[in-house]
């Protein structure tokens, strides 16, 4: 009697604590949920007239939210969490002159932080365009917390960018699917990876810019998930016969 007692105690103790983190992440506390509406958008503080090329030069980076070569705790071989302000700007400065190197019309950009505790706060897109000859912006968070529980991470919000020379509309976040194997909580914490979509008129003729991230590390059939929908998205746009631009980090080697 007593270990089916005990085996009770613990039953109850489980589903007490399961049902007490529901209610938490249903009522967001560490405000991690994002939507289709959760784009923002940026233009630079001193916008630089740009006409219509003959040919788009586009250009696509996961810039490591301003990290450089410094060894992070997820590199495997580092212990750095945390950036100081002068080491993100002296990056993201390293940055902006392979940018003006290639001088691109647009450019599609990864893991960019706008206000985490771990590249000091710094707006990183907002830095980017008002030192580049790049106009305007537009963001989606896939990976934002009040605060991280996990490394010394803390207040976080990286996240997808496309920038370019002409101003954009209609941007829109669409949410990938997470990992089925993780549990509720890591699923509340972890990142929500997506696809970030824009339109721009060149001269009378709408294109969508298209940028997303997909996942690294998928076991159980998620990133297959990420690439039929990217691919779908595609074809809707190809279907009506209306121009696009895709690029990004697929965590991919061609032709797989």
């Amino acid at each position: 009697m007593t270990k089916k007692k005990n085996f009770r105690n613990k039953a109850f103790i489980i589903l007490f604590v399961s049902l007490l983190f529901t209610i938490i992440i249903l009522n967001d506390p560490f405000n991690t949920q994002l939507n289709e509406k959760d784009v923002v958008s940026y233009s630079s503080q001193k916008l630089i007239k740009a006409d219509l090329p003959d040919t788009l030069k586009i250009m696509t980076w996961n810039i490591k939210f301003g990290g450089g070569r410094i060894d992070f705790f997820f590199d495997c071989y580092g212990d750095r969490v945390i950036m100081t302000k002068n080491e993100v700007i002296e990056n993201l400065e390293n940055l902006v002159l392979k940018i003006q190197q290639y001088k691109p019309d647009i450019l599609f950009l990864q893991e960019v932080d706008i206000n985490s505790k771990r590249s000091a706060g710094v707006d990183q897109l907002q830095w980017l365009l008002d030192n580049s000859e790049l106009n305007f912006g537009v963001y989606a968070s896939q990976w934002k917390a009040n605060y991280i529980p996990s490394d010394g991470i803390g207040r976080i919000n990286s996240g997808n960018a496309i920038l370019s020379k002409w101003e954009m509309s209609n941007s829109k976040r669409i949410g990938l699917p997470l990992f089925d194997e993780h549990n509720f909580i890591v699923k509340y914490f972890y990142l929500k990876r997506n696809i970030l979509t824009a339109e721009i008129d060149f001269e009378g003729n709408n294109t969508f810019l298209v940028n997303t991230h997909l996942t690294a590390y998928s076991h159980d059939g998620t990133k297959k998930k990420q690439l039929d929908i990217l691919n779908n998205l595609l074809e809707s746009y190809d279907s009506r016969q209306t121009p696009f631009i895709v690029g990004g980090d697929f965590n991919s080697v061609p032709p797989e």
